[in-house]
């Protein structure tokens, strides 16, 4: 479906579109931190076609943003496994470069970091976004998170911006085998219950990166 860039071996299990190219995240859960006129974040869905044909398509944040930003909101902690990103056919901006951040339900939002460490260094999607042709950016790893931002970090001039969000719904955990074995578990809980990595234990989703290990393998806080 779309252009794959080393994906881990879990996509194909959990690296299913969101919602956004087809409009189950809603117009209410897309947010960006400036917009041109024309170019709100609601413009921000892959492959979207504006209605009126002079118009770019995309989310645009204003040129006087110093720390543009472009926000979903899944109304639910989501598993999330990757980024596509999409540009225009104009050739006079485009986007090169950008970060992504996370936040659970108490929107503090923290960096997407290379190395998996709270403090790392945050890592940095390289990518060229002139023309359409979807480009997807695999995260390496699971992230359970209620929203997303994907923020620029390089672009030349005005850009346009469409995005879709990969991953998986439910309360269902993926997890991951050793590297090089390209073999993925799924177990299940009871709705709105977690299951702990390697305990196997089912805890209320309520209590994950709550800031209390309530997994005895300590899982429940991680990637918080």
């Amino acid at each position: 479906m779309y252009e794959q860039d080393g994906g881990p071996a879990y996509h194909g299990i959990c690296s299913f579109p969101l919602g956004l190219e087809d409009g189950r995240i809603h117009y209410g859960q897309l947010s960006s931190s400036s917009q041109h006129e024309n170019n709100p974040a609601d413009a921000g869905r892959l492959n979207i076609v504006p209605n009126i044909r002079v118009m770019e398509p995309g989310w645009s944040p204003i040129p006087e943003d110093p720390q543009p930003y472009f926000q979903v909101d899944f109304l639910e902690p989501t598993w999330i496994s990757g980024v596509v990103t999409q540009g225009n056919d104009r050739m006079g901006g485009y986007l090169t470069k950008y970060r992504l951040a996370f936040a659970s339900q108490s929107g503090l939002f923290t960096d997407f970091t290379a190395n998996g460490k709270f403090d790392g260094p945050a890592k940095v999607f390289e990518v060229q976004m002139v023309g359409r042709t979807p480009v997807t950016r695999w995260l390496g790893r699971l992230v359970r998170a209620q929203y997303i931002r994907v923020i620029p970090v390089q672009f030349r001039h005005t850009f346009y911006l469409r995005v879709e969000v990969l991953g998986c719904r439910g309360d269902e955990q993926v997890t991951t085998s050793p590297p090089g074995v390209g073999k993925v578990t799924v177990q299940h809980c009871k709705p709105g219950h977690f299951v702990c990595h390697h305990s196997k234990e089912c805890i209320p989703v309520s209590l994950l990166c709550d800031g209390q290990p309530n997994c005895k393998d300590y899982s429940d806080e991680i990637s918080c």
